[in-house]
């Protein structure tokens, strides 16, 4: 007799019952709340200025 690897795993039932936006509030109460833009620039809010002025002697 084979069992169904679904209803074997209790876990897969509790996540496929939880609402994605309940899920996401759950997952944001842990790791914290909105991610970072991948397509905005990383620059740190200093522009090339401030980098060339304040790069370490041994990049020069």
């Amino acid at each position: 007799m084979t069992e169904d690897p679904a209803k074997a795993d209790p876990a897969a039932d509790d996540a496929s019952a939880e609402p994605d936006w309940k899920r996401r509030a759950r997952l944001d109460a842990v790791f914290g709340g909105d991610e970072p833009d991948p397509e905005a620039p990383r620059t740190g809010g200093h522009g090339a200025d401030w980098y060339r002025s304040n790069r370490p002697p041994h990049h020069s």
